[in-house]
């Protein structure tokens, strides 16, 4: 019998029970958070954390986090204060395939957890509705199978977000109209090539098509502009063994065997191992390319002047819940407004806000996202944008004492302070 494993932060005054027995996260000191942030982006995420839960089980210690299993069904509601409950099966870490419960490695990273068996997710998606109406659900490394049925099914019932195919779909939709003020080229005039089509590279290529049909093109026609490789070579119509969730953006039959020659791609978009590094990328388009990838790369000399590279990560976006409080842009929005669902819209509401907060001397360099370092007042005005759209655009948010208040970005940014629990408990009352 597998168990399952839940690393939760909730309020210091919870009751004990569970809690008495494991280890809740905290981290109060500024500049520790600081440090851990760009330590995060340089050094742990993604090759040290793949590693450490490829050794999770070899290397265990103590029990970091929650630990619940079946025999404690019926008593699980027994603590208030649940902001966050970020989910995994382990069914795909980062490059890697099922890891059961050794995926609780990256959800100890992310602060906030849970670990999970697949015959229990409806129950437990249906429980976190009713004993914690307020809290938003964050699926983490799912297969893309399990993500996308997930999705589908639980999306309209409790505040859910796929972490691979939103969170990151916002972050690489966001590098778009970034890219586009340094480009000629228009939205109907990309083709997007993708090199990955799971979760990840699925996800993100929703998040295009729904981005350039309010651009005013057609499904239709911005769907032909989209295509998909993966393991087995580039996904088009009549291909055997092609996954469901693959087939809207299956391309006509292949003529040409040669991917780049067949589509001339004006964007390119990775997912897979088969990085292509920031330098690797300024020689081959002789310092043409616009580039932002999700790890760290250096600074690199080329054509006579330094060019800084751009990241791509997804902190700005994805829910993260610390004891400082709710202080990334989905669940600094989400929480507030109590939103009763995440819809599309408020995914392309994370993106353009991720958009709108380059700074000016980023804007000189070329960059098409912010800094890592601004993270915290880049995530303040994503919440917003997701605050608002959710009351103009969907009309889920269920806290509409937000709705008229005209200093919203202030107020949200006094909620990323460590005494932000009260502030939300407040507002969500």
């Amino acid at each position: 019998m597998r168990r399952i494993a839940t690393s939760t932060v909730v309020d210091r005054g919870a009751p004990a029970g569970n809690l008495s027995i494991n280890e809740i996260l905290f981290m109060t000191n500024e500049f520790s958070i600081e440090l851990a942030t760009a330590l995060s982006t340089l050094l742990i995420h993604p090759p040290t954390i793949s590693e450490a839960c490829l050794r999770h089980s070899k290397d265990f210690i103590k029990a970091e986090g929650l630990f619940i299993t079946v025999q404690d069904k019926g008593n699980n509601g027994s603590f208030d204060g649940v902001w966050i409950a970020v989910v995994t099966d382990g069914s795909r870490i980062l490059s890697h395939c099922d890891l059961g419960v050794n995926g609780m490695s990256t959800v100890i990273f992310e602060k906030s957890g849970l670990y999970i068996t697949e015959k229990l997710m409806e129950e437990f998606l249906m429980e976190m509705a009713c004993t914690f109406p307020k809290a938003l659900v964050r699926l983490e490394d799912f297969s893309s199978g399990h993500a996308f049925s997930y999705l589908s099914r639980f999306r309209a019932r409790l505040p859910l977000i796929d972490d691979d195919s939103q969170g990151t779909g916002a972050v690489v939709l966001a590098g778009l109209p970034s890219a586009g003020r340094l480009s000629s080229l228009t939205p109907k005039d990309h083709r997007f090539l993708f090199c990955g089509a799971g979760s990840g590279g699925v996800g993100v290529a929703k998040q295009v098509l729904v981005f350039c049909t309010l651009k005013g093109l057609s499904t239709e026609e911005i769907r032909s502009r989209i295509w998909l490789v993966d393991s087995k070579g580039l996904v088009y119509q009549g291909r055997e063994g092609v996954a469901d969730y693959k087939q809207h953006y299956a391309g006509p039959p292949v003529t040409d065997l040669h991917i780049v020659r067949f589509i001339k791609p004006t964007a390119l978009i990775g997912f897979s191992l088969s990085k292509c590094t920031f330098a690797e990328a300024l020689r081959a388009s002789d310092g043409s390319v616009i580039s932002a990838s999700g790890s760290h790369f250096q600074a690199e000399g080329f054509g006579g002047r330094q060019w800084e590279p751009g990241q791509a990560n997804n902190m700005y976006i994805f829910p993260y819940r610390s004891s400082r409080g709710a202080d990334r842009g989905l669940s600094l929005g989400t929480i507030p407004c109590r939103a009763s669902s995440f819809t599309d819209s408020m995914v392309v509401a994370s993106a353009l806000g991720l958009t709108e907060s380059l700074a000016c001397d980023e804007r000189s360099l070329e960059f098409i996202h912010p800094r890592i370092a601004r993270y915290r007042d880049v995530s303040a005005r994503v919440a917003v944008r997701v605050i608002r759209t959710a009351h103009l655009g969907t009309g889920v948010d269920r806290s509409t004492n937000l709705r008229q208040n005209a200093q919203l970005l202030e107020f949200i940014e006094r909620c990323g302070g460590p005494d932000d629990t009260p502030k939300l408990t407040s507002i969500n009352n």
